[in-house]
């Protein structure tokens, strides 16, 4: 039900996305979803890959700052308002966003949302009671 997504916090500076992706990239580590939020000093890197533990160890034997969260990765329906409904149904239960991206898989396949919330099962439950499917771990980093 959850995915394992890496955070690096990285210095906002030329190159330094570059660092983190030729580590992926030498170690033959497939990235299947990206986000980047910056400030001017610094940015956090969020990535889903194919083996996020590996990963992560590897970028932090290079002296990144790096860690596992549990995110979702939601597959909602192409429906009009069905954010609106995801988003009214966490605000109903007390859950609060903490940050959401999105990313799609293949050309023909409706966009994954990843989100991460205060209280990922409950979130999940939610989901789930509204009828909006969570992808597996399997599904997206394609083990």
């Amino acid at each position: 039900m959850f995915i394992n997504q890496i955070s690096v916090f990285v210095n906002n500076e030329k190159g330094a996305l570059s660092e983190i992706t030729s580590i992926l990239y030498k170690n033959d580590i497939d990235i299947r979803a990206i986000a980047i939020f910056d400030t001017p000093e610094y940015c956090i890197c969020r990535l889903v890959t194919d083996r996020a533990d590996e990963a992560c160890q590897l970028i932090k034997k290079e002296g990144m700052l790096a860690k596992i969260s549990r995110v979702l990765a939601v597959v909602p329906p192409d429906e009009k308002g069905i954010l609106n409904e995801i988003f009214t149904a966490f605000k109903e239960n007390e859950i609060n966003i903490e940050y959401s991206y999105c990313f799609v898989m293949n050309r023909k396949e409706l966009p994954y949302i990843v989100i991460k919330t205060d209280n990922q099962d409950k979130a999940a439950e939610t989901l789930e009671k509204l009828g909006v499917r969570i992808a597996s771990k399997e599904e997206v980093q394609r083990i």
